[in-house]
């Protein structure tokens, strides 16, 4: 729990920290008592590292009960870092001002790891399919081609051997075709 000092409304000072949360951060509570939220509750985006906006002060802006968006990381005393999602709400006296703001945190890098491994192996499991249909495409045509050079190795009469011959070249042409449709499907375009 935080509470505005009398002055200002910045920088917040600790008045209740849970030990769960001098983990996650690595601050003790004697440490923090001291220190202004922004250093002890450092967050920051995942992707861009610019700071976010943290819980208090959006409560404080707001003037109500907020949640930080996907996608931030808290940044720990010794450097170290995970994922976290949090949010805040006021304490309001009787008269409807704010006298605190509740911020509640928590790690969630294992969740997000979780996910991530689900959506690759949803990938593999798609590249899997994939890879399969296209060999049984590619195994129906070239099975008709073995067998019509099987039939060209018995001596046919030559109005046959020239029917074998053409049937072999379409069905060689199928195997272009798929290889070609799925060579287009990785290459990358030349245009914006």
């Amino acid at each position: 729990i935080r509470r505005p000092p009398r002055s200002t409304l910045f920088p917040y000072t600790t008045l209740f920290r849970s030990p769960v949360a001098e983990k996650l951060t690595g601050w003790t509570e004697s440490e923090a008592q001291s220190l202004p939220l922004d250093q002890v509750f450092r967050i920051v985006n995942e992707t861009t590292r610019l700071p976010v906006e943290n819980p208090v002060a959006k409560v404080q802006r707001l003037q109500g009960i907020v949640s930080i968006g996907n996608h931030t990381t808290l940044l720990r005393k010794d450097g170290s870092e995970f994922s976290v999602d949090d949010s805040g709400a006021p304490i309001r006296n009787a008269a409807g001002q704010i006298t605190g703001i509740v911020m509640v945190f928590r790690d969630i890098t294992l969740q997000l790891k979780t996910r991530a491994a689900l959506l690759a192996n949803e990938k593999l499991a798609v590249a899997g399919r994939l890879a399969a249909t296209i060999a049984h495409e590619i195994h129906n045509p070239l099975d008709s081609v073995a067998n019509l050079l099987y039939l060209l190795q018995h001596e046919p009469k030559a109005e046959e051997a020239k029917q074998f011959i053409q049937m072999a070249q379409r069905e060689l042409a199928r195997v272009t075709q798929i290889s070609r449709a799925m060579l287009s499907l990785y290459r990358e375009s030349k245009a914006p």
